[in-house]
């Protein structure tokens, strides 16, 4: 049976944990992608998206998170997130021309996710994706629109 999950990744450094205060783990600076680089990963993304026919019925990328409303099937969500995240960041080194065995990191390790289990609740988070970029102050960008479309579940003869 289908589920629809709420995910929520960030990138390298971006939050600080209860876990990471509590082992006392020390971070660098925090990965910030720029419009331009949102666009890029947005395409890796979409290759990803379209080679592991991945459901995502809404998206959103601000600098430092993304946010996905995605359907996964027998409670698949952490194999569908651990390829997406993996599979970009290893294509998105490549597009910086990042050595293969130099390090890199572009998500953090841990993911957030919330189930959709009402029709309220998924009416909220559609709004709450859709509108994340204008929340955190981001200009909204016709490139970034069109790569962000692409990575959307599109029902055939739609």
């Amino acid at each position: 049976m289908a589920e629809l999950w709420h995910v929520t990744l960030v990138t390298h450094n971006s939050r600080y944990s209860e876990r990471m205060k509590k082992y006392r783990v020390k971070t660098g600076p925090a990965f910030w992608l720029e419009t331009e680089d949102e666009v890029k990963l947005c395409g890796i993304i979409g290759d990803i998206v379209e080679k592991y026919q991945m459901k995502f019925h809404q998206f959103n990328i601000s600098g430092d998170h993304a946010h996905i409303l995605m359907e996964v099937k027998d409670g698949k969500l952490e194999d569908a997130v651990k390829t997406l995240k993996s599979l970009s960041a290893l294509e998105y080194k490549r597009s910086l021309g990042i050595a293969e065995k130099s390090a890199f990191h572009l998500w953090a390790q841990k993911f957030n996710k919330q189930l959709v289990d009402s029709p309220e609740y998924l009416k909220s988070v559609i709004r709450y994706i859709s509108s994340n970029r204008l929340k955190h102050g981001l200009q909204g960008n016709a490139e970034l629109e069109t790569a962000i479309e692409r990575l959307l579940y599109k029902v055939k003869g739609q």
